[in-house]
């Protein structure tokens, strides 16, 4: 039987390179009779658990994203510039990059709710370098998907930077591990919920 589930939790994106242990097997398929639903509440990562279930078709995160163009913003822009892009994009989070390119940071909504808002902050006088999470975990774009996958899962954030050479080059989101069926599903769902109308598209 397979179990999807939500699972929502505070969480933080962590801050050295993850090595996790070896993944165990994405779900290629589910089903509404093989869905469960935990109620909504602060800060979603997402989870597939199948015993038995067939590898992912991408065998590296280079595969898995391609040539997208990356979204980044700088530690000085402003939150609210930061929040425009990731409208824009619909996107969730952001990684925050220095004059060179590189990593330092990434920026989620959550970090925004959190450092900004509920602490009347402005955002429009507020700098990304003022909330973001500094030294985010990320791979290499010759890294397994279910290894980023496991890192996410264990750390229970839902973004992962994807780095070479000391630049970004990309980023994985937990959405990107489920199946299109499964995809609508979630949207079905997501669009019942009150809190979900919110944080819903983000995802």
């Amino acid at each position: 039987m397979m179990i999807f589930r939500f699972d929502w939790a505070a969480t933080s994106y962590g801050s050295a390179v993850t090595k996790a242990a070896p993944a165990p097997n994405l779900p290629k398929t589910l089903n509404s009779s093989s869905f469960v639903a935990a109620p909504c509440h602060a800060n979603l990562a997402l989870r597939f658990e199948q015993t038995g279930a067939q590898p992912m078709t991408h065998s590296t995160l280079a595969d898995m994203i391609g040539d997208k163009p990356v979204q980044t913003t700088s530690p000085n822009d402003s939150v609210r510039t930061a929040c425009i892009i990731m409208t824009s994009v619909n996107v969730g989070a952001l990684p925050v990059v220095d004059d060179n390119g590189a990593l330092v940071g990434i920026l989620s909504e959550r970090d925004v709710i959190q450092r900004s808002i509920i602490v009347y902050r402005p955002s429009a006088t507020t700098l990304v370098k003022q909330v973001m999470t500094p030294n985010p975990q990320f791979l290499a774009p010759d890294a397994k998907p279910n290894e980023a996958y496991m890192i996410m899962c264990k750390g229970k954030f839902r973004h992962l930077p994807v780095c070479e050479d000391d630049k970004v080059v990309g980023i994985v989101s937990i959405r990107d591990f489920i199946p299109p069926q499964g995809k609508s599903l979630v949207n079905r769902l997501l669009r019942k919920s009150s809190k979900a109308k919110v944080l819903g598209p983000r995802f």
